[in-house]
């Protein structure tokens, strides 16, 4: 009776060490996309999408088309994210991010972007859309 119940701890404790593994992997590889949310002074939350480096202060960041998410740039964040951080945003009223019938003007999605690269450490940038 022993030896079912020890393949079964055996089994669950090898298939844990799988999936920590495999995430542990995932978050170190450059391609691997990583989700994020940032929550700015003005309340908003700001869905993006990251690969590469994520402590770099340097950044390629795509911005989609109005009304578009930000996973309509993943095969860019899997080609860019071997060699730069790559982040793709979801502005304002788009994708994941908070929607609002407010605020949706040009000037105050340039605020949420101001406030996102604030809160991701970006200091340098290359804006794509």
């Amino acid at each position: 009776m022993r030896e079912p119940r020890t393949r079964a701890v055996f089994s669950a404790l090898l298939l844990g060490a799988i999936a920590v593994t495999t995430a542990a992997a995932q978050a170190s590889d450059p391609k691997s996309i990583r989700e994020g949310e940032a929550v700015l002074d003005s309340g908003i939350h700001i869905h993006y999408l990251q690969a590469g480096e994520a402590t770099s202060s340097k950044a390629i960041v795509f911005i989609p088309g109005w009304r578009l998410p930000a996973y309509l740039w993943r095969n860019q964040l899997t080609t860019f994210g071997p060699i730069a951080r790559s982040i793709a945003i979801d502005p304002r009223s788009q994708g994941e991010s908070t929607k609002t019938v407010e605020g949706n003007s040009p000037e105050n999605r340039a605020k949420d972007l101001d406030g996102l690269l604030h809160n991701l450490g970006v200091k340098k940038v290359v804006l794509v859309g």
